[in-house]
């Protein structure tokens, strides 16, 4: 995933879908003479980063998609494009696409000097 950062005093630029960015510069995206690339925002996807609130910055995230320099089409490469496009398909055949995320972690021991190990607690295993 690539992020662009946009100072305060470029948002209503970035909310309108009016950031560029040079595709070409960004190893194998696309070559040179295609690389004016726009970034349209998912107002969806907006969320304020509190991490950020207790560090005293003000700080948000949104996801974009990119489209062509024409600013109206849909890049190809772009993978929410790709993902939008596989899902409008799988529903015309009468699919559902349903996804979670699983949080998975492990506790591990310590040694005698409070050291963390490769050691964990969890002797179970998926099969067993």
């Amino acid at each position: 995933m690539k992020n662009v950062a946009v100072p305060k005093s470029q948002i209503e630029k970035a909310l309108d879908g009016d950031i560029m960015f040079d595709g070409s510069s960004i190893d194998g995206f696309v070559r040179i003479n295609e690389s004016d690339m726009y970034l349209k925002p998912d107002y969806n996807t907006f969320t304020v980063l509190p991490w950020r609130i207790k560090e005293g910055v003000a700080a948000a995230r949104i996801i974009c998609d990119v489209y062509k320099f024409d600013g109206k089409t849909p890049f190809d490469g772009c993978p929410r494009v790709n993902l939008k496009r596989v899902l409008a398909e799988a529903k015309k055949m009468g699919f559902t696409m349903n996804v979670g995320t699983e949080a998975e972690f492990f506790l591990f021991k310590r040694d005698e000097n409070g050291d963390a190990t490769t050691e964990t607690h969890d002797t179970a295993g998926y099969f067993t």
